[in-house]
């Protein structure tokens, strides 16, 4: 997405939030270059309270590099200060795993990235054959990030549940776009049913 285009989506968004009372959190994707303060800004406008931030450039194809990824989140750090916010909370997405690069490389970037202020590290990817991080990978995350470890969930029978991996000490799940597809997938049988039963 472009920022306009994270932005058009966040508005709407964000007035059920506050309707709600409830915190808002946004996919700020790679960051958008020159244009991440000016981001932040419009988000902090709707009341947003914290955002994911990824290490990997998709229109390049690459990781950023390690130092350019730390200083983004100190950049959206000072921008969230410098409106008095001090609890903003930045998930900083690690790729490395998802695209072949080994846990410990995924735990130098997520020590980096703490080290430059953000609250959790999102370690996507991992060796389970039915996708995600192992349970000797969560525990290796979570000792070296001290329990500020996110993890990205699916119900999976071959999968960690969520009790177990709140006993591991991961501090935050992600689901993603996961529910998004199981609604979909619903939506697309009940229409097959009707169109199975249409008189063409």
């Amino acid at each position: 997405m472009t920022l306009e285009t994270n932005l058009a989506a966040v508005i709407g968004i964000a007035k059920v939030a506050k309707e709600r009372g409830l915190p808002l959190t946004v996919d700020f994707q790679d960051g958008y270059g020159d244009r991440l303060e000016e981001g932040i800004e419009k988000l902090l406008a709707h009341g947003v309270v914290g955002v994911n931030i990824e290490d990997w450039d998709k229109a390049a194809q690459k990781f950023i590099p390690i130092e350019t990824a730390a200083d983004r989140v100190k950049r959206v750090l000072t921008v969230t200060k410098k409106h008095g916010i001090d609890d903003f909370v930045v998930n900083a997405r690690t790729d490395s795993m998802l695209h072949g690069e080994s846990l410990s490389d995924a735990l130098t970037r997520g020590k980096a990235y703490l080290a430059a202020g953000a609250t959790t590290i999102f370690v996507l990817g991992g060796t389970n054959p039915a996708g995600g991080m192992s349970k000797e990978e969560v525990t290796e995350a979570v000792q070296a990030l001290d329990g500020k470890v996110n993890i990205g969930f699916k119900l999976d029978p071959s999968r960690l549940s969520i009790k177990e991996l709140s006993d591991l000490g991961i501090s935050r799940i992600s689901v993603g776009p996961t529910l998004q597809f199981v609604a979909m997938k619903a939506l697309k049988e009940e229409a097959e049913k009707i169109l199975a039963t249409a008189e063409l």
